[in-house]
């Protein structure tokens, strides 16, 4: 049976993904753009494009992007 995932916490697991591939050596993701990390995280976590757009401002501006629970 899957389980089931709340968006928020996708949400919190692609920021964790994408604060993870930034910077790293060199690997699959590192050396792409901010733009390409978010992409590989919303495909990988199936987020909508209000949610793309949320993580391209949280990283951007991390004072601006805060996560509200369900």
């Amino acid at each position: 049976m899957a389980t089931l995932v709340s968006q928020s916490e996708l949400v919190r697991r692609a920021i964790a993904h994408v604060s993870e591939h930034r910077g790293e050596a060199p690997d699959s993701l590192a050396g792409k753009e901010l733009s390409a990390l978010v992409e590989d995280a919303c495909v990988r976590f199936n987020l909508s494009p209000l949610e793309s757009e949320f993580l391209v401002k949280f990283f951007l501006d991390p004072s601006q992007g805060e996560v509200q629970e369900d």
